[in-house]
């Protein structure tokens, strides 16, 4: 089986900046309701803490190797803004990640004019050899958002699935 992979961010620095649990927990019922197997990467300094009844998987958050063979192996990986999403811009793995886009947030990397001076890219744009599967949200991670952006998702991913077998 092809889990969605799921990345918290849990930082003691930018709590603000943090994974929105609920929203995810909320999330990974409703995946496991159309049958997809769910595995958490929590925060490194969290990897071994239970979170309710979900499969976590601590050795990823610890080894970047079997990190990013989890990651390869995923259905979808999904993102807050952290560290361990780049692993996903640099690679062809699925993933959303969501990161908020607002010119007034107190978060100064969440300001487009922060993230086009320091990115040279912002809201609405995608990195621009990000493939069809893969996909910013300019957005925080709200139920609603993460429900949306999914149902686009799987669209893609179905997608990209048929065109994969046509050409192998």
């Amino acid at each position: 089986d092809r889990p969605v992979v799921i990345t918290l961010r849990e930082a003691k620095h930018w709590p603000q900046r943090n994974s929105r649990f609920g929203n995810w927990l909320r999330f990974a019922g409703y995946l496991r309701s159309c049958v997809h197997d769910v595995v958490f990467v929590r925060d490194t300094a969290q990897a071994d803490t239970p979170l309710n009844s979900e499969l976590i998987c601590p050795e990823a958050a610890r080894d970047l190797a079997i990190r990013m063979a989890l990651y390869q192996r995923a259905y979808c990986n999904l993102f807050t803004s952290n560290g361990p999403c780049t692993l996903g811009f640099f690679s062809e793995i699925p993933y959303l990640m969501f990161v908020p886009s607002d010119e007034d947030s107190e978060i100064i990397p969440y300001r487009p004019s922060w993230m086009a001076r320091h990115n040279g890219f912002c809201a609405p744009e995608q990195l621009p050899w990000a493939g069809p599967t893969q996909r910013i949200v300019w957005q925080t991670d709200n139920y609603h958002t993460i429900m949306s952006a999914w149902t686009e998702m799987e669209t893609a991913l179905v997608e990209n699935s048929a065109w994969q077998r046509r050409t192998n």
